[in-house]
């Protein structure tokens, strides 16, 4: 009996990640994003999945939350944050008007810290600047320092989003929750 119950269970909990999307496809090892050279993406390997037929990118580190900023192919990948990341220096705003960000970022529930802008920072300043198409959601900042958001276009999680797609279920806190929510893709 506790036998044949054990295999409901499991089958259940198998159904439901089938059922509601959680479980990838495939997790792949490092790799460079979107098979781009080195010299394109800074030579920052990540891990990634396909959910779908879609492929996400994990973004764990301050390195690869960068490389994100770094060509059109990057601008236009999927991502989810799959760790809390504190930002060391200057942030410098994920797409601009003539390279918009089109992909999608998953913050996952997790946090990114020490975000603050340079005095000279571009005319869209926000921790995504400029994206067109693009969708930002699930996204926690942690007091971002925006004395120097002195763009034309500012927002703390988007300075401009314009094409469809968006920014929603986002949230800038003065500190960080002192809980974590019960749900993240893991």
């Amino acid at each position: 009996m506790k036998l044949k119950t054990l295999g409901l269970v499991i089958a259940s909990v198998a159904l439901l990640f089938t059922a509601c999307g959680a479980a990838p496809d495939s997790v792949t090892s490092d790799s460079l994003l979107s098979g781009a050279p080195a010299s394109e993406s800074n030579g920052v390997a990540m891990k990634s999945e396909t959910i779908g037929n879609e492929t996400w990118y994990h973004v764990e580190t301050e390195a690869q939350l960068r490389a994100i900023a770094d060509n059109d192919t990057t601008l236009a990948q999927n991502y989810i944050q799959h760790a809390d990341i504190t930002l060391t220096s200057e942030w410098i705003s994920i797409g601009e008007d003539e390279h918009p960000f089109t992909g999608k970022y998953n913050g996952n529930g997790y946090v990114i810290s020490g975000l603050y802008y340079p005095a000279s920072e571009k005319e869209y300043t926000g921790l995504f600047g400029y994206a067109k198409g693009g969708e930002m959601y699930n996204i926690t900042l942690i007091s971002p320092d925006t004395a120097n958001a002195n763009g034309t276009h500012n927002g703390a999680i988007v300075a401009l989003c314009l094409g469809g797609g968006g920014a929603h279920d986002n949230a800038v806190l003065d500190e960080a929750p002192s809980e974590r929510q019960a749900c993240k893709a893991e």
